[in-house]
């Protein structure tokens, strides 16, 4: 098959048979700051005098 002048293998893969779910929603922002930061190296960048938990 060709198309757009380029050739092609087979038509485009039709996902309508996939199943479809949502397992939640995103997450808040800000929720995952405190652990980015201290996987980047970062501890202190979130230091603001107070404890926080998210």
């Amino acid at each position: 098959m060709e198309h757009g002048g380029l050739t092609q293998p087979a038509p485009a893969p039709r996902f309508s048979a996939t199943p479809v779910s949502v397992r939640g929603g995103p997450a808040l922002p800000g929720a995952d700051t405190a652990a980015v930061a201290e996987e980047w190296g970062l501890p202190g960048l979130l230091t603001t005098g107070k404890e926080t938990t998210g």
